[in-house]
């Protein structure tokens, strides 16, 4: 399945700073770089919550079919209404900081799905070359996507057989 993303950077961007994210603008290269269709929605939240409604209908209007959200701790109750409110229009996903490095192996610590239970697929570490595989639907190799719920089995299916397809092939 090939998607469409829209990228909402919720930023705390204070004068001087630059008007996008750094890590939002090089995922924007990446997959413009190859052919992804993709938007960037940037939103200032440093002088509080953006206007849910106007940023809801404005995310579905790119037609998308997946929404990629950046998780940091400034914006976390942001990221959670947002995901709440576009998880019955497309795929919700998130990355950065809050994702990447929940500790959900830990005994005490829940499921990410439980802590985002409006999310689709979540990305840890660096998200180009995970949001380009997943915008193309040519997932090759476990690079960091962990979907929510029963998606996470059937990736798993799904590695597991291309795995053995290269072990088969190298064997040659």
């Amino acid at each position: 399945m090939i998607r469409r993303f829209t990228i909402v950077s919720l930023d705390h961007i204070r004068p001087g700073d630059p008007p996008l994210a750094l890590g939002v603008a090089s995922i924007a290269a990446a997959l413009r770089s190859a052919g992804v269709k993709h938007e960037v929605i940037s939103v200032n939240v440093a002088d509080g919550a953006p206007n849910f409604e106007d940023l809801t209908k404005r995310v579905i209007e790119t037609e998308c079919t997946d929404v990629a959200i950046g998780a940091f701790v400034w914006n976390e109750p942001y990221t959670q209404e947002l995901s709440r409110r576009l998880h019955p229009f497309m795929n919700v996903g998130l990355g950065g900081p809050q994702i990447t490095f929940h500790n959900s192996k830990a005994k005490k610590e829940p499921r990410l799905e439980d802590l985002y239970p409006y999310v689709h697929w979540f990305i840890r570490g660096p998200a180009e070359q995970p949001m380009i595989e997943l915008g193309l639907g040519q997932i090759s190799q476990p690079t960091g996507i962990h979907f929510a719920g029963e998606n996470a089995q059937h990736f798993k299916i799904l590695v597991a057989i291309q795995s053995e397809l290269t072990v088969s092939s190298d064997a040659l």
